[in-house]
């Protein structure tokens, strides 16, 4: 039975507080559990329900801690950075692995939804190299198009 890592905790939230929001963040700890990683191939069903579950839970609680906006962004852009030490995730691991925390914004009512096709309008990944494994994190922003 998988375990929920230590590192999958919150530990800080970004805000970006305007007359009008543009622009909300999260910031989580650590990197996404291995589980909800696509290329990942030894994870079962269940670890990986229980892996997802437990993502778009801190996630929907790190959105509920800023202020959102009053309607949906209809056009979005999707940021994601990721602090790492040793090795980064590649970018298809990465995108699958923060798929929980834009689930949980659709969710919440920051986006309608995470259509490619209607919605997002882009979705861009970065990486930061940082010394020590205690200070990885990753970050999602969404801003409106």
């Amino acid at each position: 039975m998988a375990s929920i890592s230590k590192e999958c905790r919150c530990v800080r939230k970004c805000m970006h507080e305007q007359d009008s929001i543009d622009s909300v963040s999260i910031i989580v700890e650590g990197v996404p559990d291995p589980a909800i990683r696509k290329n990942r191939q030894s994870t079962t069903h269940w670890d990986r329900y229980r892996a997802v579950k437990a993502a778009k839970d801190v996630a929907y609680l790190l959105w509920r801690e800023q202020p959102l906006p009053e309607t949906p962004f209809e056009k979005a852009r999707i940021s994601v950075v990721q602090w790492f030490c040793g090795r980064g995730i590649d970018a298809e691991g990465l995108a699958s692995g923060v798929s929980p925390a834009v689930d949980s914004a659709v969710d919440i009512g920051i986006i309608p939804s995470d259509d490619p096709h209607k919605v997002i309008q882009g979705f861009e990944l970065s990486y930061k190299r940082v010394p020590h494994k205690d200070q990885r994190q990753y970050k999602v922003t969404i801003t409106r198009a």
